[in-house]
């Protein structure tokens, strides 16, 4: 291009950036909001206590009644067409996550309200009994709400819909959503360092001071959900990749601050093995894998200039070789791949396992009450009571002398379908999967940031096959960002072709 055509297109460039939507108040308090609820998810303990879920919850229902409050332009942006679209309210009511969550959390309101057993303990037992129910209703166990019960895995889900439906409704221009996407990076570069800094001075609890779990990573109370949440920032970060470097070709620019997105993709993907959690180490090395094809080869293939292409491939190149280094500097290096050798031998065993009589168990309890379930949160209850019939995991040890508690199945998907029944596993299974439903419906349109995104969704549902992630609150509130993301992408594109 001559300096005459580079002088051209300047003009050009900067007068399509004038032309974008102005800036609300509104939706930068949103952006804000969602910020600080996103922040708040991974430092605050991964919304394990019951107060962090209660904070969790308000801020999700305070920040969707302020999305539903009308947009207020500055007068001299009142002509232009584009900010003629629907009111708040009726973007919502179009939004089918938002009548899937509702009815979802009718139904396990509904099994909250109408208990068939009855629960009391004194300080040594606990035992639930039948009370009268109305039978044709779903129905549950009226359990202590602090431990678990169809009220809180309610208050659990609704944070994270509430806080998925605010986002579809108040967030309209890009940037900010790629401003959230560079705070999330940026969040989980900082709680890599904290997690270092903790295994560097041999830390015993979290934060130095609070003691939770042994099992802990950084801010997060247990491995398998840090690994999880790892997953789903590491694909935050090649989504934000991908989508610099559209702008970067679009805008004929020759740099952008996709490279630097790369250093943080790969500092958390070394992150993923200090979690000592072999699921989230396969997984993450399976999207690392799906992110170097899909980055390195279309842009070897495509009509770059020969200097871009070299620096990315040299980049690439340095990128793994310092993720390999990283990697086999980790302290707990030996435990992981320890675990990763006796991943085969678990494999081989499988049956004979722990955790398979758990879910076939709990697929008894499933085939005795399939379409309306146990009730949301009754599963501890119900299965202490199965698992008499099954001594070989009545007890930790072969001496039979300390009793196993379960408190859940390892396994979300079958979890929930015994407390929630067919009825209300569908409800479910269309608010998680809707993304990857309305991916398909768009496919003809997707770009490589939807594929990635809808990769890392479909590796955390995988994940919930092997570990209780899809009843945490943090999870759940980064799988409808990710969510989100997803339909305001599919949404853009369609626009676009059209």
């Amino acid at each position: 291009m001559s300096q005459t055509e580079s002088k051209r297109a300047a003009p050009h460039r900067r007068q399509r950036k004038r032309s974008r939507y102005p800036y609300t108040r509104k939706e930068k308090w949103i952006v804000g909001w969602a910020c600080a609820q996103l922040s708040l998810a991974l430092w605050m303990l991964a919304l394990t206590p019951l107060w962090a879920q209660w904070l969790m919850m308000g801020m999700s229902f305070i920040g969707l009644t302020f999305s539903l409050l009308p947009q207020f332009y500055a007068p001299e942006s009142q002509r232009d067409p584009r900010l003629h679209s629907r009111p708040s309210l009726d973007r919502l009511l179009r939004y089918p996550v938002f009548w899937m969550g509702a009815l979802l959390l009718s139904y396990m309101l509904v099994q909250a309200v109408n208990p068939a057993y009855g629960y009391e303990s004194d300080a040594d037992y606990w035992r639930a009994f039948p009370i009268p129910s109305i039978s044709w209703l779903p129905s549950g166990v009226d359990s202590p709400f602090a431990k678990m019960n169809a009220q809180r895995l309610a208050l659990i889900v609704a944070g994270a819909w509430a806080m998925q439906c605010y986002l579809k409704v108040g967030i309209v221009r890009r940037p900010s959503f790629l401003f959230l996407l560079w705070w999330i990076t940026l969040n989980f570069v900082a709680m890599g360092v904290l997690a270092i800094a903790q295994k560097q001075t041999d830390a015993m609890d979290v934060y130095w001071s609070l003691s939770i779990s042994p099992n802990f990573w950084g801010p997060i109370p247990y491995n398998h959900r840090a690994g999880c949440l790892l997953i789903m920032g590491m694909v935050c970060a090649m989504a934000l990749y991908f989508l610099h470097l559209k702008a970067m070709r679009m805008e004929l620019r020759h740099s952008g601050p996709h490279l630097v997105v790369l250093i943080a993709i790969v500092f958390i993907f070394g992150l993923l093995w200090s979690t000592q959690s072999e699921a989230t180490v396969i997984l993450g090395s399976l999207l690392m894998a799906v992110f170097l094809l899909l980055t390195l080869i279309p842009s070897l293939r495509d009509g770059s200039t020969l200097m871009h292409k070299v620096i990315l491939s040299v980049t690439m190149i340095l990128l793994g070789v310092m993720a390999v280094f990283y990697t086999l500097r980790l302290p707990d290096r030996n435990l992981t791949i320890e675990q990763l050798g006796n991943l085969r031998e678990e494999i081989q065993n499988i049956d004979s396992s722990a955790r398979a009589i758990a879910t076939r168990i709990t697929l008894q309890m499933v085939a005795e009450r399939p379409f309306l379930g146990w009730g949301a949160g009754s599963w501890r209850y119900v299965f202490a009571y199965y698992q008499l019939e099954h001594p070989e995991i009545q007890y930790l040890d072969a001496t039979q002398t300390v009793p196993a508690v379960w408190d859940d199945a390892h396994n979300d998907w079958v979890q929930y379908l015994s407390e929630l029944g067919i009825a209300g596993m569908v409800l479910l299974l269309g608010l998680l999967l809707w993304p990857l439903i309305e991916s398909i419906i768009f496919i003809r349109s997707l770009h490589l940031t939807q594929v990635m995104l809808a990769l890392g969704l479909i590796a955390v549902f995988t994940h919930a096959f092997l570990e209780l992630l899809l009843q945490n609150q943090a999870v759940l509130s980064y799988v409808a960002f990710l969510s989100f993301l997803i339909n305001r992408l599919n949404v853009e594109q369609v626009r676009v072709k059209h």
